[in-house]
């Protein structure tokens, strides 16, 4: 099960990297950095929402991150000192693939709202991080140092090619029918 959540959480990611695509194009748009053929304008001052375009994934890190350090210890505590690290790793997983769901929606009408679910969406995957590797001990204390050793390679490299594979895919499928970034 451990590996498949690292299967799952690799795909995730990658979709990020896409849709993080998507927020600064869009950003540009909104803030006038586009041309008449929706191409980028070199050296544009303009802002979005009161900020430069290109910053708008840092700042959903930031966002996060800040969050996730506020929340994490709350997070941490339910997970280690009650008997519902099982049930908050699955309903956090619900959340993200809700939000996940909603975001295929992205388009020049929803993209700041997709944004704060963006941000929102990082600090639930910092906290489901937190719950899977809640496990690991569990986990090495069962099959010994020596075989979780052998395990963790393999949890790696199951997550990264799932990026990989899921990179490939949606370049194919981008390509086959001509989408763009948006």
């Amino acid at each position: 099960g451990y590996n498949y959540g690292g299967i799952g959480r690799g795909a995730l990611v990658m979709s990020n990297i896409f849709l993080a695509t998507s927020f600064v194009y869009l950003a540009r748009d909104h803030a006038g950095c586009l041309d008449e053929d929706k191409e980028p304008i070199e050296d544009c001052d303009g802002k979005a929402y009161g900020f430069q375009p290109s910053s708008f994934v840092a700042n959903i890190a930031v966002i996060a991150s800040v969050l996730s350090a506020l929340f994490m210890p709350l997070v941490g505590a339910v997970v280690d000192y009650t008997e519902h690290r099982r049930s908050v790793g699955i309903y956090l997983t619900l959340a993200i693939v809700l939000i996940q769901a909603a975001q295929i929606g992205t388009v020049e009408n929803t993209w700041l709202v997709m944004v704060i679910l963006q941000a929102i969406s990082g600090v639930l995957y910092q906290a489901l991080v937190l719950c899977v590797y809640a496990y690991l001990p569990d986990i090495s204390y069962v099959v010994g140092e020596t075989t979780m050793t052998q395990f963790t390679a393999v949890f790696q490299m199951s997550q990264f090619t799932s990026q990989a594979i899921f990179l490939v895919v949606i370049i194919a499928l981008s390509y086959s029918f001509g989408l763009g970034d948006v």
